[in-house]
């Protein structure tokens, strides 16, 4: 019996040896990559969140920065105090706006809504403190403005604030100082 040129080198398989992978080693393989592969898209989606927060407040910033920087230009005169302001009462504390000298403006920046809202009041400096006056208070030569941006991130609902005191240059700053004796009316002492 002359054996083929084919199987002259070949040597005897016995099946508990041969190379690869068992059905069980197969089906654990598949579970552990699975996963790893949820877990990724399960990371993605959390980093798909923290993008769009963090987009909604730079927008927000953005948008409350320029309204402050657009009244900060303008004559000081001409930023009127707010006489009559309306709230929006879908936050905690409610917050307060001016709807006719500024309006409220719905603004759609990267495809998130927002409204911008702006307060200005009538304020004076108590020992390093700024004292909010009513509305209808001579012009003490500070008006304090609050510029509000809100929106809705999924379901909540977010707010920034920013606040900022335009002064009037052309203020003379007042100081009064009273001296003299006080006397009792009856004894004159």
């Amino acid at each position: 019996m002359s054996i083929s040129p084919r199987l002259r080198g070949a040597r005897r398989v016995f099946f508990g040896s041969q190379a690869g992978v068992t059905l069980t080693e197969l089906m654990i393989a598949s579970a552990v990559l699975s996963i790893a592969v949820l877990g990724l898209v399960g990371a993605f989606g959390g980093i798909q969140t923290a993008l769009q927060i963090s987009k909604g407040k730079s927008l927000a910033a953005n948008l409350a920065q320029e309204k402050m920087q657009i009244l900060k230009q303008k004559s000081y005169y001409q930023v009127l105090v707010t006489t009559g302001p309306a709230y929006d009462t879908n936050y905690t504390p409610s917050i307060p706006y001016d709807p006719s000298y500024f309006p409220p403006e719905n603004i759609l920046e990267g495809s998130v809504r927002f409204q911008r809202l702006t307060h200005v009041e009538v304020v004076r400096e108590d020992s390093g403190v700024l004292v909010i006056l009513p509305p209808t208070t001579p012009d003490t030569g500070m008006k304090r403005i609050t510029v509000s941006v809100t929106w809705k991130q999924g379901r909540d609902l977010k707010k920034l604030q920013i606040r900022s005191v335009l002064a009037n240059p052309d203020t003379v700053m007042s100081n009064a100082i009273f001296s003299g004796t006080v006397l009792n009316a009856t004894t004159m002492l």
